[in-house]
């Protein structure tokens, strides 16, 4: 009975041990790393590059208010300084790039750094037109902020140090700057001097003829190398960028303007003419120009060749998110043209024979040119801003090399 009383007591001892120890095991031993699995993904924050801000002076509409003596303008601080703000404009041009998709509003705030910094003294709202195929992602922007008139209750000065931000609202109430010049000066840093206005700026505009501009440029994400003018006796092929196959993931057709002459039409490297030069692959156009008629039947604009340099379309180089150039890569461009809103009497113009009035042919759309959207059909399409989905809009953007005879 002893020999089994023991055995028995032995048993429950190493039970109660191997139970503590299992125990001690599970309270103390490092924790499982645990996978956590992603709620969706990860939101692309909005970008802008390309930034400029430019400054300009324009002569004084109201200069009979004002006396100037020889040698002396007699120039009183304060009201007379929120008065002739009125002739300066700052100009904001940018490229949006992507991650646009929930953006509902982009903005810019003025300030004057010695208002301080969180004084917001005029907000501008970026109007929808200024949108490509109905998306912000891509699209080339332009706002201006000028001194407010007269009669606003809200006129303030531009002397001083001018600042800007540019804010985008996006997945409904949140803002992110997409541009902040309003941060504090480094140690030895001075403000931008085009984005300075002084006393004697406004004074001066009272007896000035015509506008002075200076423009500032901004370094955000990267700066897009310019087209030179210097591109005589050179033809050039232009690529648009395809969609890309689903099954394959291939480009299902490539569209290219081959053996492409520019004629410069101004300064900046900017602004050409296309003219089909000796190695454009058709015979029969070598020598002749493209030019944007209106189709009189669909009443939509589209490209023609024409015999004459003086019937060819003016077409604006637009910087692309695609390009490398500055990064000795690709050069990417858009092409851009603008045509008036108004083209016909159907359309209200007012001019003679239904034509626009001057004024009204100030009134401008602007055009691009696309790559061909239809599966096994290269070539070359002129659409406006509507009529092309969100995936097509990569097709507006076109490679530029130098055409070889390879």
């Amino acid at each position: 009975m002893k020999t089994s009383s023991g055995l028995l007591l032995g048993v429950l001892f190493t039970l109660v041990v191997v139970i503590v120890a299992v125990v001690i095991y599970f309270n103390t031993r490092p924790e499982e790393e645990k996978t956590v699995t992603p709620t969706g993904p990860s939101p692309t924050l909005p970008s802008i590059g390309d930034l400029t801000i430019a400054q300009t002076l324009s002569p004084d509409s109201d200069s009979e208010t004002y006396t100037i003596e020889p040698y002396t303008i007699e120039y009183a601080a304060g009201d007379n300084e929120e008065k002739l703000s009125k002739n300066v404009t700052f100009t904001l041009n940018w490229e949006n790039k992507g991650g646009f998709e929930t953006v509902s509003r982009i903005r810019v705030e003025h300030y004057i750094r010695e208002e301080g910094a969180t004084t917001v003294l005029q907000t501008v709202d970026v109007n929808d037109n200024q949108k490509l195929d109905e998306y912000w992602d891509y699209a080339p922007i332009s706002v201006k902020i000028s001194g407010l008139p007269d009669n606003d209750s809200n006129q303030y000065s531009f002397v001083g140090q001018n600042m800007f931000k540019v804010i985008a609202t996006y997945d409904g109430n949140k803002d992110f700057p997409l541009y902040d010049g309003t941060k504090a000066l480094g140690e030895g840093e001075n403000h931008p001097p085009e984005l300075v206005i002084k006393p004697g700026d406004l004074t001066a505009t009272i007896d000035m003829i015509e506008k002075k501009t200076e423009t500032f440029s901004v370094s955000l994400i990267e700066s897009t190398q310019g087209t030179t003018k210097e591109i005589d006796n050179k033809s050039y092929t232009f690529t648009a960028t395809s969609l890309i196959n689903d099954v394959d993931g291939k480009p299902y057709n490539v569209s290219t303007l081959k053996g492409i002459e520019l004629i410069a039409q101004d300064d900046t490297g900017t602004e050409f003419k296309f003219k089909y030069g000796e190695l454009y692959p058709t015979l029969a156009d070598r020598g002749k120009y493209v030019g944007a008629e209106l189709n009189t039947q669909t009443k939509a604009w589209a490209l023609f060749t024409v015999d004459e340099e003086a019937k060819a379309s003016k077409i604006t180089f637009i910087n692309s998110y695609l390009d490398k150039s500055d990064e000795a890569g690709d050069t990417y461009r858009m092409l851009r043209i603008s045509k008036p809103k108004c083209t016909t009497s159907d359309d209200g113009c007012n001019g003679d024979e239904g034509k626009p009035t001057d004024v009204e042919a100030g009134d401008t759309q602007d055009l691009f040119l696309y790559g061909s959207h239809i599966k096994g059909i290269t070539g070359k399409s002129w659409l406006g801003l509507s009529g092309r989905t969100k995936e097509e809009t990569p097709m507006k953007h076109w490679k530029l090399e130098e055409t070889t005879t390879e």
